[in-house]
């Protein structure tokens, strides 16, 4: 959504599953009939989708009706079911009822799901942009299934889409999409990333060299970092690397400044004194541990 209305354009969805439930089965029956004068040729409201067996649902009640003004006709019967339909979608798009606000977008099914919107406000200066985009969803469970990460073929889909827009001539429609397969990539990395909790889980089974791994990775996509710093100072003693570990705690203060916190000079020169104690005897790993949990707390 770009720009919602103050007073009006809610979205109303109705889901086909529910107007199943809904309707009976003579009204269904009839609806699943080829009989229906929506487009160049009838066709059914309702039909089964061969490869996954649900119930999907066409149905654009203007579109029927410029089709009776064109010279269509329907039965008694067919008029009943209609009724039946309207009714039905009536009562359950009022419980469906929501408003899109400014940058949100909503992604719809077309075959599962009718959706409309409530009347404008006068005036409305509301502007959504709609896609159509065609998806074969059996290729897309398979690729679900076969393991390969749908934060990977989103943006792959999202690309191609913006290159057939931009073929068109809608480049402004194309950057929305590069902006939000950048998005997923943004938030596939963030995911992929290590987390504190691994590093943890590595150091107390004493698996050193995946700890420093992980660190290593945290500190690239993180920046100055106090625990990262910290850990990787920790496991520069461990490997008796003095110089490397000072310099490294060095950069943990610099990313956590807690010396310069306190208001207490003396508390702020006891800390001072042990914080240089640290860097100068890098073999006092005791000190270092119970410091930074002192701190951590405090």
């Amino acid at each position: 959504m770009a720009r919602p209305d103050d007073l009006g354009g809610e979205t109303q969805m109705v889901i086909v599953d529910e107007l199943l439930s809904t309707l009976n089965t003579d009204t269904i029956a009839l609806l699943r009939r080829p009989i229906w004068p929506l487009g160049h040729q009838p066709k059914p409201i309702l039909e089964t989708d061969p490869s996954s067996g649900e119930t999907r649902i066409s149905y654009y009640r203007k579109q029927l009706e410029r089709s009776l003004e064109l010279g269509a006709s329907l039965s008694e019967q067919q008029i009943k079911a209609l009724s039946a339909l309207d009714s039905a979608i009536i009562n359950l798009s009022e419980m469906r009822s929501f408003r899109l606000e400014q940058g949100e977008t909503l992604i719809i099914n077309n075959h599962k799901v009718l959706h409309g919107r409530t009347a404008l406000a006068d005036g409305s200066q509301r502007l959504m942009m709609r896609y159509r985009l065609r998806a074969n969803l059996a290729a897309c469970t398979s690729v679900l299934e076969s393991g390969k990460r749908s934060t990977t073929v989103i943006p792959e889909r999202l690309m191609y889409a913006a290159s057939r827009l931009e073929g068109q001539g809608r480049a402004t429609q194309a950057q929305i999409l590069k902006s939000y397969a950048r998005r997923v990539n943004a938030t596939a990395t963030s995911e992929s990333a290590p987390s504190m909790a691994e590093v943890e889980n590595a150091l107390g089974t004493r698996d050193f060299p995946r700890a420093q791994s992980l660190l290593e990775e945290l500190a690239k996509e993180a920046g100055p970092n106090f625990d990262v710093s910290y850990f990787l100072s920790a496991l520069a003693t461990q490997r008796n690397e003095h110089a490397k570990a000072a310099a490294l705690l060095a950069n943990a203060a610099t990313a956590r400044p807690f010396i310069a916190l306190s208001k207490d000079p003396k508390l702020l020169a006891c800390r001072k004194s042990r914080y240089q104690q640290l860097i100068l005897n890098d073999d006092s790993r005791s000190l270092r541990r119970n410091w930074g949990r002192q701190v951590m707390r405090e």
